[in-house]
Order: C-alpha cells, then sequence, then structure tokens
C-alpha cells in the first residue's frame, strides 16, 4: 500500500480540524493516541470533497462486526473468569472517554465535527483497535490505519493455508502485506494475528483463534526455601534467566502442545535439590532434567496450578459444549461461550501433555538422561 494511502495522525493533525484538536483541552495527548485519526474519520466522513471519504466507507459497517466492545454487559458475564473480560471492560472505559470528548468538541466546533452518538464512537474505536499499525516517525508515534485492508482475507481458522502478516516498511515507507510462505498458483493467502492468546485476539478482533489457540499463565516463583543462600542465589539467577522475578509475577504462554518451556524451567527451580541448582548455574535447564523424582514433583506442581485455574470458571466443558449445541444462542453469547469452552479446552489439553511426560517419565529405565545423583560439595 503506498504512502498516499496510509491515513495516519499526520494527515489528521495537518487537516484543517488538526490544529483544533490539538489545542482543546483534554487529558489526551493527541501525538500519541489515535484521538485525531478518529475525529478525522467523522470528519472527512461528512466532507463531500474529502479524499479519504470513500476509502472510509470501505470499512465495514456497525452490522457486519461482531466485536466485544458492542457486545452488553450480560454478554460479557458469560465469559465467567476469562482475561478478555477485564480487558474488554478496560476498552468500554474508553469508549466512555471519547464519546464525552467527542460531544465536548462537537459542541465547541458544531460546523466542522457533527453530534455523534455512543453506536458510533464504538465502530470508531474498533475500527481503529482492529486495524491500526503503529510506526515512529522521528520522536513521535503514528498510528496509521491501512485503508482498503478489509479487501485481504480476514478467515481465522485458515491455518492450513498461505499465511500474511501486515507491516509497516521503513524502508519502503508504506504498508507492506508479508506472505509467509511462496506462491503457488490459484493459493489463497490470509492475514495471521500473530502469537495471541485466545483472550487477546478476542479482545482485539472479535476473533477466536481455534486453529492455534494459546492461554497464558502469570505467576512468581520461589526457590526451595530448604537451600542455602548461596544456593538460592544461583536459582534467582537462572530464574532471572527465563524472565521470572523474585520480587514479580512473569506471563507464560500455554498451548495444546504443552505450557512454555521457560515456564518448565522455572517451575523445576522450585523443587531442585542443592546439587542440581549447581548443576543448572551454567546449563540450560531446557535440556537438562531433574532425577525422576523432583521431575516428578515440578510436573505435579504445575498441573495442580492448571486446575486451580480451570476451577475459576463456573461451567465445565461439557456444560459448555450442551449450550453451543442449543439453537437459541444469540450470535454475542455464542462467541463469549466459545471463548472460554476453547480457554478451557487449551488448559486440558496442556495439562494432558504434562500426563504423556509423566508417563514416559515413569517407564524410562534407562534413566542416564538426567542430572545423576551427586554428593554436593
Amino acid at each position: 500500500m503506498p504512502p498516499r494511502l496510509l491515513l495516519d495522525t499526520g494527515v489528521a493533525l495537518a487537516s484543517p480540524i488538526g490544529p483544533l484538536v490539538q489545542n482543546f483541552s483534554t487529558g489526551w495527548d493527541p501525538d500519541h493516541d489515535p484521538l485525531a485519526l478518529m475525529v478525522f474519520l467523522v470528519y472527512a466522513l461528512h466532507q463531500p470533497t474529502s479524499f479519504w471519504g470513500p476509502l472510509i466507507r470501505l470499512l465495514p459497517l456497525r452490522s457486519n462486526m461482531l466485536h466485544p466492545v458492542f457486545f452488553s454487559e450480560l454478554d460479557i458475564r458469560e465469559l465467567q473468569s476469562s482475561p478478555a473480560k477485564a480487558a474488554i471492560k478496560d476498552h468500554w472505559a474508553t469508549v466512555k472517554f471519547l464519546h464525552i470528548w467527542l460531544q465536548s468538541f462537537a459542541k465547541v466546533h458544531p460546523v466542522l465535527l457533527p453530534r455523534v452518538n455512543k453506536e458510533v464512537v464504538q465502530w470508531l474505536f474498533v475500527v481503529l483497535l482492529s486495524r491500526t499499525l503503529h510506526r515512529s516517525l522521528g520522536s513521535l508515534e503514528h498510528v496509521t490505519l491501512p485503508t482498503g485492508v478489509d479487501m485481504l482475507n480476514h478467515e481465522p481458522s485458515a491455518l492450513h493455508r498461505a499465511r500474511f502478516s501486515i507491516a509497516y516498511s521503513r524502508r519502503h515507507q508504506s504498508v507492506m502485506a508479508m506472505a509467509g510462505s511462496s506462491f503457488v498458483p490459484g493459493q489463497q493467502f490470509f492475514v495471521t494475528y500473530g502469537k495471541m492468546t485466545l483472550a487477546e485476539c478476542f479482545a482485539t478482533y472479535g476473533i477466536i483463534n481455534k486453529e492455534a489457540p494459546r492461554v497464558s499463565f502469570f505467576i512468581n516463583f520461589d526457590t526451595s526455601p530448604s537451600l542455602d543462600s548461596t544456593t538460592q542465589e544461583i536459582a534467582s539467577t537462572v530464574l532471572l534467566r527465563y524472565g521470572c522475578l523474585s520480587n514479580g509475577t512473569k506471563e507464560y504462554f500455554m498451548t495444546p502442545e504443552g505450557p512454555d518451556p521457560a515456564f518448565l524451567c522455572c517451575a523445576r527451580l522450585t523443587v531442585m535439590s542443592r546439587c542440581e541448582v549447581h548443576e543448572v548455574q551454567h546449563r540450560d535447564t531446557r535440556q537438562c532434567l531433574l532425577s525422576p523424582q523432583n521431575e516428578g514433583r515440578s510436573i505435579r506442581n504445575v498441573k495442580d496450578a492448571f486446575r486451580e485455574v480451570l476451577a475459576t470458571y463456573a461451567s465445565t466443558l461439557e456444560e459448555d459444549r450442551v449450550i453451543l449445541n442449543s439453537k437459541t444462542l444469540t450470535r454475542e453469547v455464542r462467541a463469549v461461550i466459545e471463548l472460554r469452552y476453547y480457554e478451557k479446552l487449551t488448559w486440558k489439553q496442556a495439562s494432558a501433555s504434562l500426563d504423556d511426560h509423566m508417563r514416559k517419565l515413569n517407564s524410562y529405565s534407562d534413566t542416564s538422561f538426567l542430572i545423576p545423583p551427586q554428593v554436593c560439595r
């Protein structure tokens, strides 16, 4: 997409309405946030001669968009303990602020900007949330809306087909669609949304990525209190190597194939003996298993943590399956129940992968791959 078709905050601030947005009293920084671009979208849509009007009209209508920002409180309640709930409520708070801001601005500048209702603000917010890119220009970060992006394929379940991603290219000063593999005649390419969790993808795009589900887990690991201070210091250094701070939490990702390897490394450090901690000081614990007893303890601890997460959901997978078979669900309720279902399914599958690991661990007759017992000096 050439630079001429990139609608960004620079274009908005250079328009007749730009200086008015910058000078309007508000706690929002229009140089770094999409407020100026949002105001410009409303402005351009109501200018008959605007270059951008026809391109903005290519955006999907509110009635064709299924996004949780449009959902009701009752709909969102069905998410139960999904992390998406907090993110969606944050979006609602932002929409409320934007609506008040735009109403105040339109009251001062009624000729340039018509009054907008909440539904229009929701639509504008979803457009910018789900379709904009961020790029740095000098000391400023511009929000860019690549016009025409909705003409690209957006089927989230087409994982078996070729994928491409959209990103801003400094070198070409334009937005590039980068294919993940070589083109084959007659083959379709689909947008990839990156390594997002199910909750992040849903809260941002309104999409449930069933083909590549991920969930996240926040935990603060503590090393075994039975270790002496020197060994605990070594263990803390190893924990830090995998991004786990002793005074804070770290987010790890789980997939149906199992937990993040770094997560397992940290879990192992909580059950290591003194000699095992010293053994991994200069080694990669992803490749360095423990004694069978300690490895089993670390896996059981992780499974207990997974069970605690699943227990926070009010319904079971089986109950959700029954609900999803109903023909009377609204599309909003179906979407939130599908999200919580696939989150729980991913946790279950990650837990099952640990069971496989335990079975293999128990079946090994040759334990030479483990750290051998040794006298700690």
